[in-house]
């Protein structure tokens, strides 16, 4: 199951990136809760629906996101289901929950494999605020550096703690998967990242087995492939 933190922007451009976002006009988080989180959700946000800056500053991150080599080799993106940013500020938070598998409306939704959360406030800046993650492990308390991307399968329970000073901004969202199977995707990743360790250490393998191993992956890939 994926649960991992990989870098995508620098401290400084995610810093500049929350100050963007925090001259932008707020909404009531309620806008885009469905009605059985509703009850535990306290916050405001972000959305590409909240003025043409917010959709612009949106879409450029989802790219940077889509762009970064390990969120491609750990996530395998297809789509991007939806994204935002949150905004918790003393006393906010959004309590103990599961991600909807489909984001959107029919017939445009998306079904969602991988959720995500863009840290981009230092975590001295705030107290509380922490993301809690259920796992078969027990329960994982995460505080991100600014430019750190938390990447954790949807079905995941999960919370964010509510704030008790300062302010935490994060960007999420939701990601399909070329790869549906989360164990299969592990496994594929793990393939990938060692067959790069291969070539980037072992100076003697040859051209033939180098292909071989490029053509064992993709072979799994395009069986782990789904809609």
């Amino acid at each position: 199951m994926l649960l991992t933190k990989v870098p995508v922007l620098s401290r400084a451009d995610a810093q500049n990136l929350r100050e963007k976002f925090l001259s932008l006009p707020l909404e009531d988080g309620d806008s885009t809760a469905g009605s059985f989180v509703k009850s535990v959700k306290n916050n405001r946000q972000i959305t590409g629906s909240s003025s043409e800056d917010a959709a612009k500053l949106l879409s450029n991150v989802a790219k940077k996101i889509f762009s970064t080599p390990s969120v491609k080799v750990l996530a395998y993106p297809k789509t991007l289901c939806r994204i935002m940013t949150n905004v918790h500020g003393e006393g906010e938070f959004y309590g103990k929950h599961v991600d909807n598998t489909f984001i959107g409306s029919a017939p445009n939704s998306s079904r969602a494999d991988i959720s995500f959360t863009l840290f981009l406030t230092d975590p001295n800046e705030y107290e509380g605020g922490a993301l809690r993650v259920w796992t078969q492990a027990g329960e994982i308390d995460i505080r991100g550096e600014p430019g750190e991307i938390l990447l954790y399968d949807s079905g995941y329970l999960h919370e964010v703690q509510p704030v008790t000073s300062g302010v935490r901004v994060g960007t999420v969202g939701w990601i399909q998967s070329w790869v549906r199977d989360s164990i299969y995707r592990q496994a594929l990743t793990e393939l990938d990242v060692t067959i790069s360790k291969i070539k980037k250490e072992s100076s003697d393998i040859s051209r033939e087995n180098l292909d071989s191993l490029h053509k064992t992956y993709n072979s799994f890939l395009r069986k782990g492939m789904g809609d």
